[in-house]
């Protein structure tokens, strides 16, 4: 399972404990930075759509044929970018506590653009 971090955050923002308990159940989770956070690179004007690609070269570096993702607070929308746009490798996405864009108008216009 690919956990994305909330804002602020990284992947470190992993306690142990949540680490074990998922060990403990057979399920690897593999905490993953988004572009510009942690050790990873910024990609000015990078849209959300274009995550789920290095997320699809992560898996496949790391040999996932398919597996889950969550996302936390503000990874959340990463997360359901994930899961439209590689749902033949995505059986199931969850977010906790999801994070939208607060003052925008016509919400739904604005993600239909994405």
């Amino acid at each position: 399972m690919l956990l994305f971090h909330g804002l602020p955050g990284s992947r470190l923002q992993r306690p142990d404990q949540e680490a074990g308990y998922f060990a403990a159940r057979g399920v690897r989770l593999i905490s993953v930075d988004r572009p510009g956070i942690g050790l990873s690179d910024p990609l000015p004007n990078r849209r959300l759509l274009e995550w789920p690609e290095d997320v699809r070269q992560l898996a496949d570096a790391l040999g996932l044929r398919r597996f889950r993702v969550v996302g936390i607070s503000g990874g959340g929308p990463y997360a359901l970018a994930c899961a439209y746009a590689l749902p033949d490798r995505i059986p199931a996405a969850a977010t906790v506590s999801g994070l939208a864009p607060f003052a925008v108008e016509k919400l739904a216009e604005e993600f239909e653009r994405l």
